[in-house]
């Protein structure tokens, strides 16, 4: 509820880490799961104790032989569904074996570490192994070995070797940190857990710890040849990676490569801030602001573009002769390497006292809170899945696989006891495990997947915002709309042809008999749901005439009032009844995004449909699946159905339409902009009643999760949406068959304010004609790109609208 809605946010954020990183691991072992399909699930089969012809009569069954069975059958019957019938059984088979994949290779990543902390001494204090010790020691041990890697104080080196150097690697601490050419960094925590209250918990090691990195120990390094080389190559480098470059002998970088890397890599990096800059000025940002964000970034590239001149240094200064000359490269000797080296060193490590507590609060604060939080607002089934996912994180966070490889260096001890197992097979168990924790679990399929929900989730705020900016915009939040009079100024209309539904006489009973203006009129009336009733009233006066439109303010608070007494709840939804006696029609105008409420529950009525569609976008030939994804989003919104009860605004809406014509209202229509046009057509389709609405998300996707569902073909024959170009939110969801594309004049640096209510009212009344109605005064705003109303009778526009904007 509202009421509750504060803490409901609280453990929202709190449950955010353990969201992302499901989400992120789920995507990173889908990706894996289709690559290794691809390629003939080579994977599956080391995951799997099963015979390779078992696993590929498997995939061909799941992938090609049942949903082709199936097409024939319901082709046989003569189905006319038979697509749908059809990609749904391939997306439960394919969805089940990726299940199965997931939750295999989750088994082998945590049985994989248990083996590592249990029979490696150096992860048990020097202690021999023994894998008779308790699951729970071992629980111990690993939560020990997780939070050391999390909270302990490092020194970070960079160290460039070359020819016969010897291999970093085999250098300690001390030994590194005395080479002239390392450069050595000391990190944040090492600092404060040497400050005197911090260093109570912490230990300093006598001998600090190399920390390995995974890619490096698994041999993911990156190695540049004459015929690996790539113009990009350097600049596309992630700079924490281990790299290794071929200067002479067989395979040997060229001259011309080399110089032609580090240019491409300055050319980059100054494209990449031109590029920001570019940006910042096409969204005319303040001249202050964009020096703040050069002089933000000059001082983000500082660092990697003076390591780069470093290395370049550093090369050149190995190819020269004793002469001052560059040496002539001799490929018919071994190859010499030269490379760049980041190691790692523990200094500090906090004392178990520390670790416990740090878990037990991620625990508290990450899992138990949120779980809390929806158990308490009765979100059940959102709160079982999050048990299930919290479970598996806290499993994988505390048998952390690649905690140990960066702990040990190697996967040694992973094998069973090898008196009774072949190499083959111990090689099989560290392959599989490397794979794991290179692909998945430390792989940048995870973070990339990271960055890319970050993204999605900033820009669905950035849709679900806009609405309430374009609100305060127009200033609809009480203030009477001002007009010019109507007697003196007027639009014309387009010379051209006007939108195809200027005046909507089809199955849409004109408001008060003017049939040109159905369109401005629907516009208006979405527009005049922000107000309040004084101004709704003083509105509708200038609009129609007075009398002409009644404010039916008693009838919708007696109805409000009883169906909250009935349901219980404090109901957030706003909405007018509007009557127009003359014409004996009756319009439900339903307010639109107003507050924080709003937002959430514009996002979750249709994130999950906003979600179909992106993947859709993705997917090669992804139009083939869109008659399936409202029952997938139908299957995710079962997950998440207290959730979207407690935002179905149109449950109130819908009751109240039902109510009116249990009266006798049989002439009824039903007006909204954003959320309330949203609002608008779902109940316009469930009560088969007339929609229109303006700029509002769109209902075929998702029909199936709301209650009762709604068919595509009520859709088709009571709702009608008004799309303006560039605005992101009637692109929510797919349209149905009536809509009205109209255009927006706003620069093509400013798409958000595409969603103004107010300009596309004037948009339709600048193209359509005015045919007496008034002229709002905002249409005269400089932003909005209209030329000025004409006079009748000589009077000038600015007089009669004194606004700065008119000036």
């Amino acid at each position: 509820t509202q009421d509750g809605s504060v803490f409901a946010f609280i453990g929202t954020l709190l449950s955010l880490p353990v969201v992302l990183r499901s989400l992120s691991q789920i995507m990173a072992m889908a990706t894996a799961f289709v690559i290794d399909t691809w390629k003939g699930s080579k994977f599956m089969k080391t995951l799997m104790a099963w015979k390779s012809t078992k696993i590929d009569w498997i995939s061909f069954s799941i992938f090609i032989g049942v949903p082709i069975v199936v097409a024939s059958i319901s082709l046989c019957t003569g189905t006319a569904s038979w697509w749908v019938i059809t990609s749904i059984s391939w997306f439960t088979l394919v969805f089940a074996y990726y299940t199965v994949f997931a939750l295999t290779v989750i088994y082998h990543e945590i049985y994989g570490c248990l083996q590592l902390i249990k029979r490696n001494p150096e992860l048990r204090n020097n202690k021999q192994p023994n894998w008779e010790e308790s699951n729970l020691k071992t629980f111990v041990r690993a939560i020990k070995l997780r939070m050391k890697q999390r909270l302990s104080g490092r020194d970070y080196m960079t160290y460039i070797s070359h020819g016969g150097d010897p291999h970093p690697d085999k250098l300690n601490y001390d030994e590194l940190r005395q080479d002239n050419s390392c450069k050595v960094s000391i990190g944040l925590v090492a600092r404060l857990s040497q400050t005197s209250i911090i260093s109570k918990m912490y230990n300093v090691l006598d001998k600090p710890l190399r920390q390995y990195d995974p890619g490096n120990v698994l041999l993911q390094n990156t190695y540049f040849t004459a015929h690996s080389w790539g113009l990009e190559s350097i600049y596309c480098l992630n700079p924490k990676k281990r790299f290794i470059a071929i200067i002479d002998g067989v395979g040997a970088l060229s001259r011309e490569q080399t110089l032609s890397s580090t240019s491409c890599y300055f050319m980059g990096t100054f494209l990449t801030l031109f590029v920001v800059v570019s940006i910042l000025i096409w969204i005319e940002l303040s001249a202050a602001g964009i020096v703040l964000v050069v002089l933000l970034g000059i001082a983000l590239l500082y660092k990697p573009v003076r390591a780069s001149l470093k290395l370049r240094r550093a090369y050149r200064n190995n190819i020269l002769g004793d002469d001052g000359n560059y040496r002539k490269i001799n490929r018919n000797v071994a190859s010499e390497a030269f490379y760049i080296i980041h190691e790692t060193f523990r200094i500090t490590e906090p004392k178990p006292r520390l670790c416990y507590i740090v878990f037990g609060l991620e625990v508290i604060l990450f899992f138990i809170i949120p779980l809390v939080v929806l158990f308490s607002v009765g979100n059940y089934n959102v709160g079982y899945l999050f048990i299930f996912l919290g479970v598996i994180n806290l499993l994988r966070d505390a048998f952390d696989a690649p905690a140990c490889v960066r702990e040990l260096g190697s996967l040694e001890g992973i094998e069973e006891n090898n008196t009774d197992k072949s190499p083959m097979s111990a090689w099989r168990e560290k392959h599989r495990l490397g794979h794991i924790i290179s692909d998945i679990s430390a792989g940048e399929k995870s973070n990339i997947w990271i960055r890319i929900f970050v993204f999605f989730t900033l820009i669905a705020c950035l849709v679900l915002s806009d609405a309430m900016i374009m609100v305060e915009m127009d200033g609809g939040r009480g203030k009477t709309i001002e007009f010019g009079r109507k007697s003196e100024f007027e639009y014309k209309g387009s010379n051209a042809l006007n939108y195809a539904s200027c005046s909507m006489i089809h199955n849409v009973k004109p408001l008060d008999g003017n049939q040109k203006n159905s369109l401005a009129d629907f516009a208006f009336l979405s527009n005049v749901a922000y107000l309040n009733n004084e101004a709704a009233t003083n509105s509708l006066n200038e609009w129609f005439g007075n009398g002409t439109v009644l404010n039916l303010v008693a009838n919708v608070t007696e109805f409000k009032t009883n169906y909250e007494e009935k349901e219980g709840i404090k109901s957030p939804v706003e909405y007018k009844l509007l009557e127009f006696p003359s014409q004996d029609l009756m319009v439900v105008a339903v307010r639109g995004t107003y507050n924080s409420w709003d937002a959430l529950a514009d996002m979750q009525l249709w994130s999950s449909a906003q979600l179909a569609q992106d993947v859709r976008a993705i997917l090669p030939l992804g139009i083939w699946w869109t008659d399936i994804l409202s029952h997938i989003v139908k299957a995710i919104s079962v997950i998440e159905n207290k959730a979207l009860k407690d935002v179905s605004y149109y449950r109130e809406t819908t009751a109240f339409v039902e109510l009116l014509r249990g009266k006798g209202y049989d002439n009824i229509q039903i007006v909204g902009h954003s959320l309330g046009g949203g609002i608008a057509m779902i109940t316009g389709a469930q009560t088969e009643t007339s929609a229109i609405a303006l700029s509002g998300p769109n209902n075929m996707i998702s029909r199936r999760t709301f209650i009762p569902q709604i068919t595509p073909e009520a859709l088709d024959k009571y709702t009608f949406n008004i799309v303006p170009d560039r605005d992101l939110v009637p692109r929510i969801d797919d349209l149905a068959e009536n809509y009205q594309r109209i255009k927006c004049r706003s620069t093509s640096n400013n798409p958000i304010s595409c969603h103004t209510g107010m300009r596309s009212l004037c948009e339709i009344l600048y193209t359509c004609g005015s045919n007496g109605r008034p002229i709002p005064c905002d249409c005269a705003k400089k932003e909005y790109h209209f030329e000025k109303p004409t006079s009748t009778n000589g009077a000038i526009f600015s007089q009669e609208c004194p606004t700065e904007e008119n000036k």
